[in-house]
């Protein structure tokens, strides 16, 4: 029951509003980066269709896209750097809770060697006492028998 109760804790509870949290984090994370990548592909599609004959007209998508590419890079590495939070996390919260169910195998079974032991000086040293007392009781009973079976023999000559 101890076993039980440690083990749901600590597998069930892990820590799952932390977990969700830093899920969204990174679920936001990725459709903002989506978001600036679909921008940043337009950005590159208006500077590559810019007429080279009208310089203002390049000159400002040549602005736009120094903007977008600057945007998308700290859009990409905030993105990769939520997700290295939450794998690293992830590793983190795996090995704390193999660890404490090692703890919870331990106390179950240390809790159990110490019952064995106490019932081994008094519980098991009295049913072995019984157990011999019944087998002591068991002989006499098939002496008996056989005695009354010899003497069945007997009447019946």
């Amino acid at each position: 029951m101890l076993l039980n109760t440690a083990l749901d804790l600590n597998f069930i509870d892990m820590d799952d509003q932390d977990a969700c949290r830093d899920i969204r984090k990174v679920k936001d994370t990725k459709k903002l980066f989506e978001k600036i990548s679909d921008d940043m592909d337009s950005s590159l599609v208006r500077n590559s269709q810019a007429q080279r004959s009208k310089m203002q007209e390049c000159e400002d998508a040549n602005n736009a896209l120094t903007a977008m590419r600057s945007c998308f890079a700290h859009t990409s590495l905030d993105y990769v750097f939520h997700i290295n939070v939450l794998n690293s996390k992830k590793r983190f919260d795996i090995l704390d809770t193999m660890l404490s169910f090692m703890h919870a195998q331990n106390t179950f079974f240390h809790q159990g060697h110490d019952l064995f032991q106490d019932l081994e000086s008094t519980y098991m040293k009295d049913i072995a006492g019984q157990v011999e007392e019944l087998s002591g009781k068991a002989k006499v009973e098939m002496k008996e028998m056989e005695e009354r079976h010899t003497l069945v023999q007997q009447k019946v000559r």
